[in-house]
């Protein structure tokens, strides 16, 4: 049984999920946007913010497997990427039968 500690790994929980709030959260006022947009001034730094966040979870969950928060996180990020996968099977099977 491994000793699971709060250390560096750790943070990768709050990372993905500062991310998800960013990407995740959409906010009816001012404008239909996301939390992000309306936190940062434009697109651009909100998707580069967005990217450090998401790589800073991945690297940690993965590099500190014994930390205490990352078995969650290395299983919220498969899920999430099982969820991406199949949003780009459903794009494209729409536009290979958008023909038919």
């Amino acid at each position: 049984m491994t000793n699971h500690k709060l250390g560096r790994g750790s943070l990768a929980f709050p990372f993905l999920l500062i991310f998800m709030a960013f990407n995740m959260v959409h906010l009816v006022y001012p404008q239909k946007t996301t939390l992000g947009l309306l936190l940062l001034p434009n697109e651009a730094l909100e998707e580069v913010v967005s990217l450090l966040l998401l790589g800073g979870a991945i690297y940690l969950a993965w590099r500190y497997r014994d930390d205490l928060f990352t078995g969650v996180t290395r299983w919220l990020l498969k899920a999430l990427g099982v969820i991406m996968l199949g949003i780009v099977v459903i794009i494209l099977l729409g536009e290979i039968f958008r023909d038919f």
